[in-house]
This record gives structure tokens, C-alpha cells and sequence, in this order.
């Protein structure tokens, strides 16, 4: 049973492989047939005259008109191709113009970073100098405090000297 499901397998696969051989030949005759059919629009549409041809065209009967018409046909491709350069070189300036100014802003960016971090840092600077300041006031103020202390305290012996003295003299 199972060597005959594997049997099968490899018939489907060789198969399978098979198929795919003949898909990928008859992509590859497409692909030509494709390309021939392109030469031939190619040649049809755009045709390269020699001076032989020119003079064969030319002596036909109707040849002056036709190739009027090829002359024209030709003219009105130069003017396509010729739009077509005009309105590529103006995408072109404009994305060079939108190129600059996407420079300036990255300039005008990169600046105000700079301007950002210095101004951080003098930010921390400030900060830090404050920090300093409040504490030279509390230490000042804790001092003041010390010194209207002593004062209080001297004025109160003082006035304790006196009133002993005072006792003492009556």
C-alpha cells in the first residue's frame, strides 16, 4: 500500500514536471514571438529610411504625399519627445527646488537642536546657581536667626547683671 502511494507520487511528480517544462517552453516561444511582434510595430511606427527609400517613396505614385505623412509623423514624435524633455527637466527643478528647501529645514532643525541644547544648558545652570542661592539664604537666615538669638541672650544678661547689681547695691 504505501510503496504504491509513492509509486503514484513520482508519477505525479514526474508529471507535474513535465508540465511545467512544457509551460515554461511555451513562455519562452511567447516571449520571442512577443518581441518579433515589437520589432515590427517599432518598424512600422518608426521607420528608418535610408536615401534609397526616400527615392523609391518618392518616385511611387502618391510617394510625394506619404512621405509628406512620414515627415509629419516624424515631426509630431520629435514634438512628444521634446515635451516630454521639457516637462521632465521642469519635475526636475522642481524637486531640485524641493530638495533645497527640505536642506534649509534640516539646517533651520539642526540649529534650533543647538539652540535647545544650549539653552538646556543654561537652563541647568540657572537651576543649579538658584539651588546654590536658596541655600546661602537659608544659611543666611538661620545665621540671622542665631545672631537675634545671641543679641536676645546678651541683652537678657545684661539686664540680669543690672538687676543683681541693683540687688546688690540696696
Amino acid at each position: 500500500d504505501l510503496a504504491q502511494r509513492l509509486e503514484r507520487m513520482q508519477r505525479v511528480l514526474m508529471a507535474m514536471d513535465q508540465h511545467r517544462n512544457q509551460l515554461e517552453s511555451e513562455k519562452q516561444s511567447q516571449l520571442e514571438e512577443i518581441a518579433t511582434c515589437e520589432r515590427k510595430l517599432k518598424d512600422l511606427t518608426d521607420p528608418e529610411l535610408t536615401d534609397l527609400d526616400i527615392e523609391l517613396l518618392l518616385s511611387l505614385p502618391g510617394g510625394p504625399e506619404k512621405m509628406g505623412l512620414l515627415l509629419l509623423g516624424t515631426e509630431e514624435r520629435w514634438r512628444r519627445a521634446r515635451d516630454g524633455v521639457i516637462s521632465r527637466w521642469e519635475e526636475f527643478q522642481k524637486a531640485k527646488e524641493d530638495v533645497e528647501s527640505a536642506r534649509q529645514v534640516q539646517i533651520r532643525l539642526r540649529d534650533m537642536q543647538a539652540v535647545h541644547e544650549e539653552q538646556r544648558r543654561v537652563l541647568d545652570q540657572v537651576r543649579r546657581k538658584h539651588g546654590e542661592s536658596m541655600e546661602a539664604r537659608a544659611a543666611l537666615a538661620r545665621r540671622d536667626r542665631m545672631i537675634r538669638g545671641l543679641e536676645a541672650r546678651v541683652r537678657e544678661a545684661a539686664e540680669r547683671k543690672g538687676a543683681d547689681a541693683e540687688w546688690g547695691s540696696a
